[in-house]
């Protein structure tokens, strides 16, 4: 199943079950997510304020399953597709935004160095660093291999 940028699944141990997420092959631009930085982040966080599934393996052996993947505790919940929620009652929204409120303020909060992710990322200059990258990506044909059009359109 794909979910986002990278091919996730369910494996049964006759135990449980435990989604999985294995590193997908480039797209257009050269580049595919590092499950192995994935699940290092998420293994980081766990135990923190930060809710995130508890990180079961990491298998950098491709013979398996024939790419990198890791695994993580599964949790059911609820996906809503539209920011909206029209589907919820204002007192379930509210819960909702207020949910998602408490958990940007705790990943604000998380001591990234106390984790251990010092060495993990250049840090300063995040967005500068992105912005070059898409525009690289962009002017490197990207634009042509995904979004046909989207110049002439976005002059209209």
């Amino acid at each position: 199943m794909m979910v986002g940028s990278a091919p996730r699944g369910v494996a049964d141990d006759s135990g449980g079950l435990a989604p999985g997420k294995a590193t997908p092959t480039a797209d257009a631009s050269g580049a595919s997510p590092k499950v192995d930085r994935e699940f290092c982040v998420m293994s980081a966080l766990h135990g923190s304020l930060v809710p995130v599934p508890k990180p079961l393996l990491y298998c950098d052996d491709a013979s398996i399953v024939g790419t990198p993947f890791y695994l993580m505790e599964r949790l059911r919940g609820r996906v809503f597709f539209e920011y909206a929620t029209p589907t919820l009652d204002a007192a379930a929204r509210r819960a909702c935004y207020d949910s998602m409120c408490r958990t940007m303020a705790a990943i604000h909060r998380f001591d990234w160095q106390a984790a251990g992710l010092t060495d993990f990322g250049r840090p300063g200059n995040y967005f500068g660093r992105q912005i070059k990258r898409w525009s690289e990506q962009w002017f490197d044909g990207f634009h042509r291999a995904t979004v046909p059009n989207v110049l002439k359109r976005s002059r209209e």
